[in-house]
């Protein structure tokens, strides 16, 4: 569910088989891949923090956010864990554009 004022999800992990919510979580940024951590304790998202992104997390039992990376610049675009689940690749970069001004010649 879209928290419209907050700009954030509400998020509801259910366990389907006894139809019992386990968990609701606050605070995942709208417009940002989520995933699983691998162990499926965590839902793993990209947080953008004064024009920078990170990976974080948030456990399940605890709602803690985690962070996973400490990023300094740039933006994540995507990630995905490994098959191994110990390491993550992701696509980072910088979105730049030019703002080009054309008046009529006089």
């Amino acid at each position: 569910m879209l928290e419209e004022h907050s700009g954030e999800w509400q998020v509801t992990v259910v366990d389907l088989p006894k139809l019992r919510i386990v968990k609701r979580l606050d605070r995942i940024p709208i417009d940002t891949p989520v995933q699983w951590y691998p162990d499926e304790t965590a839902l793993v998202y990209v947080k953008d923090e004064k024009g920078i992104s990170n990976l974080w997390k948030t456990v399940i039992n605890s709602g803690l956010e985690v962070p996973v990376t400490q990023f300094k610049e740039d933006k994540i675009v995507s990630f995905d864990w490994s098959p191994n689940a110990h390491d993550h690749a992701m696509v980072r970069g910088i979105a730049s554009s030019d703002v080009l001004l054309i008046k009529p010649a006089r």
